[in-house]
């Protein structure tokens, strides 16, 4: 005798036939990425305009088609522990490639390495000296080319063989099916200012016009050991030359942009630009960026394109860092293994969720070889103890706190409350965040690197 088999049986087998049919559909390939750094660029160093002329009209275009963030915050204000936090998701108290150690340890789990895991070609190209395979960070990366080694004139810091390497790279990958990270570096925008003829003529700027070509390295920090105010035309001059810099650094851009397009790739391409840090340029009678983490060192631009994801156009206001990068990355390609030791979030879940309130950190360890032996030898009358201290910062909101490892702390706000009695509780309040943070960080760091 036969038995009708059982209802309850006959759904699961059709369930399994289903998740079987499914399993076997061919799922979309990953997006490319492509990640470029736009070494010393500040927040308002991208989309502005110079006797009518747009500064950055490649990088403008870009964002017409994907999403800006004018809240966007580094966490550190140089570039070491600036591109180690961009490429582990960790915070500088993590990874600990900061003052006085130097480099990126190699049992940190970069981007690249994520990425070539998952099948994907892996290729950098570093325009700074200090983003390279000795500092640890070209891990995971196939190759990773400097460009500076063969920059073609004194007033190209390496822009254009950057983008010759990156061109060539975009058409070689577009002759394979094998989804690839592309992590460009440009330093256009680092002192010195001595912008070529291309950044003038781009801004509308007759050099016969300017009381010289260029703004030294040496005139910048004497602004810091003399304690003056910079003049107006002294201060006109850099940021003038800072944005020739940024407007020459465009146009190499635009080419790899336009690679992109010409070989197909642009509409199956996360973009992601950024700055390792920003720019003091004379504000508080600083420039260079080292010594603190003022708003003009850590507010960065970033732009993000992704057809179907990031393509609104739009301009966000969500506050954001450099710790999201990884994790946005990792979102976009639909890895879900994301380490669990990142604090950072996908842009893409921050934009859905409400996180005007979310609290930013940023951290500078202090430079004692920096101070010793760069600026003691340099100017060795010049009393630089009082950059002699660790810093770190906490923003939430409008409000942000800056405090030292000598109990000094600062708090800043375009709208704190009016009384000292308001400032002195938000104040306590967010001191106390800052620490609890910075304590976390440093006990979630492995302990096998000992911090300095």
């Amino acid at each position: 005798m036969t038995t009708a088999p059982h209802r309850g049986a006959q759904l699961i087998t059709v369930a399994s036939i289903l998740i079987g049919l499914v399993a076997c559909v061919p799922q979309p390939p990953p997006p490319n990425v492509v990640l470029i750094v736009l070494d010393t660029v500040r927040a308002d160093g991208v989309g502005g305009k110079v006797n009518g002329h747009a500064v950055t009209p490649h990088l403008d275009r870009l964002a017409t088609t994907g999403l800006r963030f004018d809240s966007a915050y580094a966490t550190a204000p140089w570039t070491l522990p600036s591109h180690a936090t961009l490429f582990t998701g960790l915070a500088p108290s993590q990874h600990r490639a900061v003052h006085e150690r130097f480099v990126l340890a190699n049992h940190y789990t970069t981007l690249a390495e994520h990425l070539k895991e998952k099948g994907f070609a892996t290729y950098g190209v570093t325009s700074n000296p200090w983003v390279t395979k000795g500092r640890g960070l070209a891990q995971g990366f196939a190759a990773f080319e400097a460009a500076y080694a063969g920059a073609e004139a004194a007033s190209d810091k390496g822009a254009a063989r950057a983008s010759d390497l990156a061109v060539r790279f975009i058409e070689a990958a577009a002759n394979t099916e094998q989804p690839f990270f592309l992590f460009v570096n440009y330093l256009e925008a680092h002192l010195p200012y001595a912008p070529p003829d291309e950044g003038l003529l781009a801004l509308g700027v007759n050099s016969a016009d300017l009381l010289r070509r260029e703004y030294t390295i040496g005139e910048a920090e004497e602004i810091i050991t003399s304690a003056r105010a910079a003049s107006d035309d002294e201060l006109a001059l850099a940021r003038l030359l800072y944005q020739c810099e940024i407007a020459y650094q465009d146009q190499q851009l635009g080419r790899v942009f336009e690679a992109l397009e010409a070989q197909q790739l642009l509409d199956n391409t996360l973009v992601i630009v950024t700055a390792d840090h920003g720019e003091h340029l004379g504000a508080g009678n600083m420039t260079g960026h080292e010594f603190s983490l003022a708003d003009d060192v850590l507010q960065v631009p970033l732009i993000v394109r992704l057809p179907g994801l990031y393509d609104s156009g739009a301009i966000s206001s969500t506050p954001v860092s450099h710790l999201d990068i990884v994790p946005t990355v990792l979102d976009a390609v639909g890895d879900e293994a994301a380490p669990e030791l990142l604090d950072g979030t996908s842009l893409r879940a921050l934009e859905e969720s409400d996180g005007r309130d979310r609290a930013l950190i940023a951290e500078y360890s202090e430079p004692v070889t920096l101070i010793n032996d760069y600026w003691g030898s340099r100017h060795p009358d010049f009393d630089a103890s009082n950059f002699a201290v660790s810093l770190s910062s906490l923003r939430r909101g409008q409000v942000k706190l800056i405090a030292n490892t000598r109990g000094e702390m600062g708090l800043f706000n375009h709208g704190l409350p009016a009384t000292d009695s308001d400032r002195e509780s938000i104040g306590k309040e967010m001191y106390a965040e800052l620490e609890a943070w910075t304590k976390r960080l440093k006990e979630s760091a492995p302990s096998s690197d000992s911090h300095p």
